[in-house]
């Protein structure tokens, strides 16, 4: 008995050695799998980005071959148009050389100003540089206006304005996400495109150059749809400088003659500080006024209100745009360069006048932050001298 208990004690041994090596075992296994995933997570994040990057690649060429299909395109019809003056010169019946042989000289004119005349219109008409003045003269086709950007939209309402109004917003959008969009689109029903887009490129630094081109791509895309393209100014945001994108847009605008809506001026103060009450809590993105204020920018251009925008608050704006940033503002961390208002309240007057009432009211002129308070510190002023 002693024996085969010693026996049965001796395999619980042998036992229980197995299953600790088995043990050991899958835990080796389990860590060499716990390895093999993380060198495959490391080689699938690689790989998307490499993806990544392939694909904003092959955006770049694609935004490229646009460009060189419209270089053919324009060479292509120069190239017809030449051909068609050729064939109408080589129309002209030999009458017509003979009879001006025989005819008076005024007559002669006459005949050489006819014939040359649709020549030189078709010339006319040729674009001065093909590449910004694309479809200027074709007529406009739709009735409708399309209002297309980033998320700096998303607080219209398009129930509150003319029922010809459309709205468009992608958010985050760049300008080459909304160049995407707008190819995508069937822009026949609109006459009208007011494009606001920008603040993202500006947030996260993209090259200068390849944003005025794509957006130079966006603008000839929407008049080769027979649309009108109005360009709506970049807004300013906390944290970053917007105003050399907003100046190379506003210079784009113009060589391109292209309607541009100037917004920057209209939601800071004279001091650059960005205008708090305009702005949600991220200071980005527009708040009920803040939209009311970009779209009343837009209404000086085209209608797009149904009724009276709300002027109020709009009013009170303006009005502290003449003070001092001790109101409530967003900080940037950048300064432009300094811009000599062109308002100048009467305080600011170096007159005697003036200078009579600080001495009585004991007023420090460079405290002063507006008319009123000068005016109303003048009159108790002039009432204490009175008693």
């Amino acid at each position: 008995m002693q024996i085969l208990n010693d026996r049965m004690t001796a395999l619980a041994k042998v036992r229980m050695q197995h299953d600790q090596q088995s043990m050991d075992k899958m835990q080796d296994i389990e860590v060499e799998i716990q390895n093999v995933n993380k060198n495959l997570d490391k080689k699938v994040n690689m790989l998307q980005g490499k993806t990544q990057s392939i694909s904003d690649k092959i955006k770049l060429y694609e935004v490229e071959t646009v460009k060189l299909q419209k270089s053919f395109m324009q060479v292509e019809n120069l190239s017809n148009q030449c051909t068609q003056m050729l064939d109408e010169v080589q129309t002209i019946p030999k009458t017509t050389f003979e009879n001006l042989l025989q005819e008076p000289i005024h007559e002669q004119e006459q005949l050489i100003f006819e014939t040359e005349q649709p020549i030189n219109a078709d010339l006319i008409k040729q674009p001065q540089n093909p590449v910004y003045d694309t479809q200027l003269k074709l007529p406009l086709s739709g009735s409708r206006v399309l209002i297309a950007g980033s998320s700096v939209l998303k607080g219209i309402n398009p129930s509150k304005l003319k029922e010809y109004i459309d709205v468009h917003v992608h958010r985050g959008a760049n300008v080459l996400d909304l160049y995407d969009d707008i190819r995508s689109m069937d822009l026949s029903s609109y006459n009208t495109m007011i494009i606001h887009v920008g603040g993202n490129d500006a947030s996260s630094k993209m090259n200068i150059q390849q944003f005025v081109d794509i957006y130079q791509d966006i603008i000839n895309y929407v008049r080769s749809q027979n649309c009108r393209a109005i360009v709506s100014g970049i807004l300013p945001r906390i944290q970053c400088d917007v105003t050399e994108y907003d100046t190379i847009l506003k210079q784009m605008c113009h060589h391109n003659d292209v309607k541009f809506i100037s917004n920057y001026e209209s939601f800071v103060y004279k001091d650059d500080h960005i205008a708090k009450s305009f702005c949600t809590i991220d200071g980005i993105h527009l708040n009920r006024y803040g939209t009311i204020k970009l779209l009343t920018n837009v209404n000086k251009i085209i209608k797009v209100f149904k009724g009276k925008p709300q002027q109020y608050h709009l009013n009170q704006q303006n009005r502290n745009r003449f003070q001092s940033s001790g109101h409530q503002y967003y900080t940037n961390n950048f300064r432009r360069s300094p811009v000599k208002p062109i308002y100048q309240s009467r305080s600011n007057m170096n007159t005697t006048e003036s200078r009579r009432n600080f001495n009585h009211s004991g007023v420090n002129t460079k405290n002063v932050k507006d008319r009123n308070d000068l005016n109303m510190n003048s009159r108790d002023s002039w009432e204490t001298i009175m008693r």
